[in-house]
């Protein structure tokens, strides 16, 4: 059993893909479009919300290289490495 998908077969299956996809309703356009962007809301939030300086959720202060702890992180410990 090979992993190997051969450029010509990947191209034929994304064409019927495509094909398959013009068939839909708009209302299935539609509701997979507003869940995809729920999705991608709820996605980006999750990962803004643990990066971004002074957010609700716990985090390394080296979690991202070059940031500089704030000093309630420092007095606390979470900055020792």
């Amino acid at each position: 059993m090979t992993d190997y998908v051969s450029p010509k077969d990947l191209v034929h299956e994304a064409v019927q893909l495509a094909a398959k996809k013009t068939t839909l309703s708009i209302k299935d356009m539609l509701t997979r479009g507003i869940l995809a962007g729920a999705f991608l809301g709820y996605a980006t939030s999750l990962v803004f919300n643990d990066l971004l300086p002074g957010s609700a959720s716990p985090r390394r202060c080296d979690a991202v290289p070059g940031w500089i702890c704030d000093p309630g992180a420092a007095r606390s410990g979470a900055c020792d490495g």
